[in-house]
């Protein structure tokens, strides 16, 4: 157990410098996001499929297709970093992240404008059965139910939360998020 504390400690130390600070989405970060995006798009359709080896035979010819096979993987992976890193991410883990970003607040930025009508037309949809003097009290209480189970699946469809300068920043490129997204 004792040789496990160093290494362990070392990683505890290096965490927070490999985390690095997460700062709010602004105009540049999702500028070289939307380029280094479709760069890796474009780049995606020229690359041919890496033929998976034969498993199971293990001759010299088989274990060739192997190695030939790491190595197109390999240059395949290096490219990807290279696109990646020349629009200034340090990894496509970043990449992926500011992304990742980026979908939650045009989500939240779409909800935002959908919801306050959708939320309208439950209500109206409640005060309709309320005001049936046709529809039995049972059948009203299962509506209403009904009703609520909806209003939930709105709330749960909204993402969790995304900061007000990420959503400023997105808002700002909607049109350009648009263009990329091809919608």
């Amino acid at each position: 157990m004792k040789k496990l504390t160093k290494p362990l400690l070392m990683l505890a130390m290096c965490l927070p410098w490999w985390a690095g600070p997460v700062h709010a989405l602004d105009g540049d970060t999702i500028d070289r996001w939307m380029a280094a995006t479709q760069e890796l798009n474009e780049w995606t359709a020229q690359q041919s499929e890496v033929q998976e080896p034969a498993m199971g035979v293990h001759d010299e010819a088989s274990m060739e297709e192997v190695r030939q096979a790491i190595e197109q993987m390999t240059r395949i992976e290096q490219q990807a970093q290279e696109i990646v890193a020349r629009h200034g991410f340090e990894n496509s883990t970043e990449l992926t992240n500011i992304g990742s970003r980026v979908l939650n607040a045009r989500l939240a930025l779409e909800m935002e404008r959908r919801i306050p009508e959708m939320e309208r037309q439950l209500e109206e949809n409640l005060q309709r059965i309320e005001d049936d003097p046709n529809m039995p009290a049972e059948q009203k209480a299962i509506m209403r139910d009904a009703l609520e189970q909806q209003r939930e699946t709105l709330r749960d469809a909204t993402p969790p939360e995304v900061p007000d300068q990420d959503m400023d920043a997105v808002r700002a490129r909607e049109d350009e998020l648009e263009a990329l997204f091809g919608h």
